[in-house]
């Protein structure tokens, strides 16, 4: 889904995000015969916990393949829900347009604000025998929503709608490639601000991702980029990838940012290209990606990706 004609998916799981209400009602629709659905219903302080009953009304908390975690309109400040555990999970669907949700792999702070030596845990993005793990945020507001845990997923995808936001703070780690798709429409934007380790390539097809640290991509992917969409490099970030392709042009070897990408590479940084991406002849392997969509989204989604000739 969400992929354009030439570019069919093959996966088994996805990890999305999907912003458009109507979407995202048609998707737990989909999977609501196959998941239990949670919803979020703390609102004690800035600081609670996702392993806590009392925090999704009493009835359990999301951590199985397949269950649905609902953060909706419930706060009246920002909320940092640290995991408690590692936590297993299919689907989490931001709507808060008011104030801004966190996702904490850490401990809460202590009384007084002094910090807890708790243990650090991880998300696992799994929806079972379902094609579709999802990440969905609500598009048309201006909030800022964050996976600040480390995250374990075999495939990636991001969407993200307009005037929003969806920072991927914590480690990325998965054992297939990566792809990065963004549709034309999408105003969102995307920002990886952990180190990652995931072992693929990245697709951009529409909206803006951004690396906010080196490292964000490991040094042996691939960056695809398509008009319109844009990867904004932040100052001091100089990202190293095995090959660039812009518009399905392999570039050659070098250092290239603002200047010399036609306009798909902005900011202050710059991205240095190893070699020079050999053609694409045919889909094969599976693929981890990153889809930043125009209704407001982002996905993890494993698919085939492209062989190299």
């Amino acid at each position: 889904m969400f992929l354009q004609p030439n570019h069919v998916s093959r996966c088994q799981r996805t990890i999305a995000i999907y912003a458009a209400t109507v979407v995202w009602s048609g998707v737990l629709a989909t999977n609501a015969t196959l998941a239990t659905t949670y919803n979020w219903s703390g609102n004690g302080g800035p600081n609670l916990m996702w392993n806590n009953p009392a925090n999704w009304g009493g009835i359990g908390f999301p951590n199985a393949a397949g269950d649905v975690a609902n953060f909706g309109n419930v706060i009246t400040q920002n909320m940092t829900v640290h995991l408690g555990q590692t936590i297993t999970v299919g689907v989490i669907n931001f709507t808060e347009g008011t104030h801004s949700y966190t996702i904490s792999g850490g401990a809460p702070p202590l009384s007084g604000g002094a910090a807890s030596s708790g243990g650090v845990f991880s998300l696992i993005l799994d929806n079972g025998p379902t094609p579709d793990a999802e990440v969905n945020v609500l598009a048309g507001n201006a909030m800022n929503h964050t996976i600040a845990a480390d995250l374990f997923h075999s495939c990636i995808k991001d969407d993200v709608g307009s005037n929003t936001n969806l920072t991927f703070q914590g480690s990325i780690s998965g054992g297939q490639a990566i792809s990065h798709r963004l549709p034309t429409s999408n105003v969102g934007t995307v920002v990886l601000a952990g180190v990652n380790n995931f072992n693929g390539d990245v697709y951009v097809q529409g909206g803006t991702l951004r690396l906010g640290v080196n490292g964000s991509m490991p040094n042996g992917s691939t960056l695809k980029i398509y008009t319109p969409a844009t990867v904004d490099v932040t100052a001091g970030v100089n990202e190293t990838v095995q090959c660039l392709v812009l518009n399905d042009v392999p570039q050659a070897a070098g250092s290239y940012n603002s200047g010399n990408s036609l306009g798909r590479i902005t900011g202050p940084g710059s991205i240095i290209s190893t070699v020079m991406c050999p053609a694409v002849s045919e889909w094969g392997l599976l693929a981890l990606t990153l889809l930043v969509l125009a209704a407001g989204t982002v996905v993890l989604r494993r698919r085939m990706a492209p062989k190299l000739a």
